[in-house]
């Protein structure tokens, strides 16, 4: 993912912050919470279990 989000920071010349997190849990939390515009995470990570 880190990969795909520099290509598009390059090239439609968007300047991103990266804030680490420990994990999905976290960062989602952080944008329910309005600290974060806008998040990216894989699918089957965001997605709930049973």
């Amino acid at each position: 993912m880190h990969h795909a989000m520099a290509f598009i920071e390059h090239q439609d010349g968007i300047k991103w912050i990266h804030i680490p997190y420990k994990g999905n849990a976290d960062a989602l939390t952080a944008l329910m919470g309005g600290h974060n515009d806008q998040t990216y995470s894989s699918r089957i990570m965001s997605e709930p279990r049973s």
